[in-house]
């Protein structure tokens, strides 16, 4: 299934760090959100800050990798909510994190805990103050669901081909 990104429009990478998306040949090729003060954050911002530093539908897509699973459950409906707002009508969006159902059957496989199992459950937690630790649970379902409400359509939701207990969210904004 292909990964319905436009990386001929504008692109809003949420969590980019020192790796954001690069084109063919190596350019840069999303504003890059973050809240590290890495020279390649184009805007320093913590995305459990709400709203985020952009008028509203001002991005054809959104992409972020491994970020939803760091904002709370809380507010994790918030987080949506905010990708919804700052997409144009017809954006998409491309969100790669774990699948923790799929991580917990991977640890009653394996065995039960240790330390990898920990780690994937929780977060690498690198981050000061843990703030690389997972704070939300993320199943299929679940996520089909949080999109769904946020108002998204063609929510797919497809494992991640190289890493089994992770998932790939695609959606996309009515309209256009």
């Amino acid at each position: 299934m292909p990964i319905f990104l436009n990386f001929n429009g504008s692109i809003l990478e949420v969590g980019g760090g020192n790796n954001p998306l690069r084109g063919g040949n190596g350019e840069k090729i999303s504003v890059n959100m973050d809240v590290s003060d890495s020279p390649l954050v184009d805007v320093r911002h913590d995305a459990s800050v709400y709203p985020w530093p952009f008028n509203a539908e001002t991005f054809d897509n959104v992409y972020s990798a491994y970020c939803l699973e760091h904002v709370s459950w809380r507010d994790v409906r918030k987080y949506i909510a905010e990708i919804y707002r700052v997409l144009k009508k017809g954006g998409n969006a491309v969100l790669f994190t774990p699948n923790t159902l799929e991580q917990c059957k991977w640890v009653i496989e394996h065995g039960g805990g240790d330390e990898e199992a920990s780690k994937m459950l929780f977060g690498g937690q690198e981050f000061p103050n843990h703030a690389g630790a997972h704070k939300n649970f993320l199943s299929p379902e679940w996520a089909k669901r949080l999109f769904e409400e946020a108002g998204f359509m063609d929510v797919k939701i497809i494992p991640h081909p190289a890493t089994p207990t992770d998932m790939i969210i695609q959606v996309r904004k009515k309209g256009a």
